[in-house]
């Protein structure tokens, strides 16, 4: 299966072969939205005059985008064991590694991104419950948003 190829839905992302998001198994969407998506900043290498009004404008790049995924485990029903070893496996998964594509469906529109996992931080309050919440990481080192033929 080509990477992406398991989202079918707006809200679901999927990294390395595994799904996240909206009608995912174990990780599901939290209450939080995710960021960093669409919008973006510029990194401009102006300078400012010293001696006169304004300044001489440079060339301006696009940095790299941060994105940010709530996840939780709370639509699952899982024990608590389970709950742990879901929590293990997604701190494995979103470590430090190599560049990746990050695919993701919002507006019924599949594109992704390519950069790095950056990691995750997990909640445990509720694990006895079953319950794990998580926010993971992405770095977009290349900034473009790829498109590509919903299906495909």
């Amino acid at each position: 299966m080509a990477a992406g190829d398991m989202i079918t839905d707006d809200y679901q992302f999927e990294v390395d072969g595994v799904l996240y998001g909206a009608g995912a198994g174990i990780w599901g969407n939290d209450e939080v939205p995710w960021t960093g998506f669409i919008g973006s900043e510029v990194r401009d290498q102006d300078t400012d005059l010293t001696q006169a009004d304004g300044g001489v404008a440079a060339t301006d790049t696009n940095p790299a985008k941060a994105l940010t995924m709530p996840i939780s485990t709370a639509q699952a029903r899982l024990t608590e064991a389970e709950a742990f070893a879901a929590a293990r496996a997604l701190e494995v998964a979103w470590s430090a590694g190599q560049d990746k594509e990050l695919h993701f469906q919002l507006g019924g529109v599949h594109e992704h991104y390519e950069g790095r996992t950056r990691g995750c931080v997990i909640d445990l309050t509720y694990v006895a419950q079953g319950v794990v919440r998580a926010l993971v990481k992405f770095k977009a080192n290349d900034p473009t948003r790829y498109e590509h033929e919903v299906g495909s």
